[in-house]
């Protein structure tokens, strides 16, 4: 581990980080018409290709319909990348934008992440972008894992903001990328977090 990790406080988003909705995306979005590729389901994609109208339908079932919101998986490994964050000393929060906290709340505990990683201590549920940075204050991050640009350029006070995209989908040159938990935890052990 790279000296000072240690001291790292990194928050996480849960959708699209820590939860994979890529296959439930590509059904609801057929179900209405359109036919997505992985590529096309990252939520900045997204709102390029459905009309915001059928998208807010699309997303408060994917979000809000239990039935629905429980089938979605873990982002492959997700839970063993927390595990080893947790166990090499570093703070973890999460940052989510939900407006059913219960119901993300099962999907994590579904996951094995509630409340061993995440609990009422190190998570909280914001209704705004803004809002978390409000939060991403109050634990003083060092760092910020989401996959939407527009959230990390709403970060303003989190030094460190990676851009999480699964997909290789975005163009993004701002932000650090990364595509998967294995990439992501040896940038987090061991390399600058400023490069």
């Amino acid at each position: 581990m790279r000296e000072g990790s240690q001291f790292y406080r990194i928050g996480f988003d849960m959708d699209g980080v820590l939860i994979d909705h890529t296959e439930i995306r590509i059904r609801l979005a057929k179900e209405i018409g359109f036919f997505l590729s992985p590529e096309q389901t990252p939520s900045d994609i997204l709102r390029t290709i459905i009309p915001k109208d059928k998208r807010s339908v699309l997303q408060n079932t994917l979000y809000n319909n239990p039935q629905v919101a429980l089938e979605a998986q873990i982002m492959d490994g997700a839970y063993e990348g927390i595990s080893i964050l947790a166990h090499a000393g570093l703070s973890i929060f999460l940052i989510s934008r939900r407006k059913d906290p219960q119901l993300a709340i099962r999907l994590l505990s579904k996951h094995k992440l509630w409340p061993d990683y995440f609990n009422e201590e190190n998570t909280y549920f914001v209704a705004e972008i803004e809002d978390k940075n409000e939060k991403a204050k109050v634990f003083q991050l060092t760092h910020y894992i989401d996959d939407e640009e527009g959230v990390l350029n709403a970060l303003v006070d989190v030094p460190n903001k990676i851009l999480f995209d699964q997909h290789n989908a975005s163009e993004n040159n701002t932000y650090r990328r990364i595509n998967d938990w294995e990439s992501l935890i040896e940038h987090l052990l061991n390399e600058n977090p400023s490069h």
